[in-house]
């Protein structure tokens, strides 16, 4: 079994982004306090490049990035349930749209320049 991630491309109204945050972090820590086999979770948005002058209306969507990882693919596929806090998935569910997801195994971490052995955080 190797340590795996799990990329979801999330589609979100811009005025949901800070709540979608909320929603995403009550569904992780939802799994940690059932003791799943979840190692981490981020949540990415594109970064405006700072220099770009030219002015942008809002967009109609925002696209974010969320990657978990797991200690196995058979854990995030027996653990990923609304079961572990119904609410939480249920809010998140209601402030975005997951438009693809795929799984990955990890081969190789690199923390600081050095590898990390399979399974560590």
């Amino acid at each position: 079994m190797s340590t795996i991630r799990v990329l979801y491309k999330l589609r979100c109204r811009p005025g949901d982004l800070l709540e979608l945050q909320k929603a995403w972090r009550a569904v992780v820590q939802a799994h940690a306090r059932a003791g799943h086999q979840t190692l981490e979770s981020v949540l990415l948005v594109d970064a405006p490049d700072p220099d770009d002058a030219t002015p942008e209306q809002a967009p109609e969507w925002i696209v974010a990035t969320a990657i978990s990882r797991w200690q196995s693919r058979q854990a995030w596929e027996s653990q990923r349930t609304d079961e572990v806090d119904e609410v939480a998935y249920a809010r998140f569910r209601e402030l975005c749209t997951v438009d693809e997801k795929i799984v990955f195994d990890e081969l190789d971490l690199l923390v600081g320049g050095l590898p990390v052995a399979p399974g560590e955080p």
